[in-house]
């Protein structure tokens, strides 16, 4: 008494697979076929006691796993449960032999507004059009989050606005069309979420020396320079230390401040300082200063 199968094992879920029975020196047999899933430990009847010597079976659904069949034979004269068994082995592989996943641009600025494309690649697949599903896991989170169920559709495109500097996560589940598992096959990428900086800041004042007046003075231009901003653009915030105060005021602006002298009394010095920021990130400041001197 033999049991094979064609195709022989292994094989992608979704193909289809034909168990035969041979019995020897038994001249009208008689055959019934069972099987004992993945998981289970318990033998299910799939054909009864025919002189058919096939089973076909449709592994569409099969989990990846191990599956076992069994044949049972006897004579048409005979009266026992069987006079013959056999079983082998079966491995259902994945519908899908792999998945990959892209992102497009690996690397953001924080607050930039890029957008990324995140792309799902499923590998020899059983059948055409196979489905997708994105999550992701945010930095600083151990939970993944469902981003877009499964579709045909192999991208994601993920708004990076709002997303905070550090590691964000992506994953990919696919499965073959015909499949009914969670996934076949799955994939993760990263994505780095850059700070928003500016490593310098220059700042100068024309003119540096100005003549103390009790009406009308002279306007002074205050300007600062960002260099090496790495996001949409730098903010200015300009602050002034009178010499008679150790506190001062700011004015948040994208543009030139202009710093008026008098009227006040005569004072020897005024430190006035540019703070840089490339949004939200701030750099350190840089100090420049003029000075006013007695009429």
């Amino acid at each position: 008494m033999t049991l094979s199968a064609a195709p022989a094992s292994p094989s992608r879920a979704g193909t289809q697979i034909v168990l035969t029975a041979v019995a020897s020196g038994c001249p009208n047999a008689l055959y019934e076929f069972w099987a004992r899933w993945t998981g289970t430990t318990t033998w299910v009847l799939l054909q009864a006691y025919s002189t058919n010597n096939q089973y076909h079976w449709n592994s569409t659904g099969a989990a990846p796993g191990t599956e076992n069949f069994g044949v049972w034979a006897k004579d048409t004269s005979s009266s026992a449960a069987y006079d013959a068994l056999d079983s082998i082995p079966y491995t259902v592989t994945s519908p899908c032999d792999s998945a990959n996943i892209t992102a497009a641009p690996t690397s953001v600025i924080q607050a930039s507004g890029t957008h990324v494309t995140i792309t799902g690649i499923a590998n020899n697949c059983v059948n055409p059009a196979p489905q997708f599903e994105f999550w992701a896991r945010w930095s600083g989170s151990p939970t993944w989050v469902l981003l877009q169920g499964y579709s045909t559709k192999a991208t994601y495109d993920w708004d990076s606005n709002g997303a905070l500097p550090g590691t964000e996560n992506f994953g990919v589940w696919v499965r073959d069309s015909g499949s009914t598992a969670a996934y076949d096959a799955l994939a993760s990428t990263q994505v780095m979420v850059v700070p928003a900086t500016c490593p310098s800041v220059t700042v100068t004042a024309v003119p540096t020396t100005v003549v103390h007046s009790s009406s009308g003075g002279t306007h002074i231009i205050a300007t600062a320079t960002a260099t090496g901003c790495n996001g949409a653009g730098p903010e200015y915030a300009f602050w002034l230390r009178p010499s008679t105060s150790p506190k001062g005021h700011s004015d948040l602006t994208t543009g030139k401040t202009i710093l008026r002298a008098g009227p006040q009394r005569p004072r020897s010095l005024f430190a006035r300082r540019a703070l840089m920021r490339q949004s939200p990130a701030c750099s350190r400041p840089r100090a420049g200063k003029f000075t006013t001197v007695p009429n």
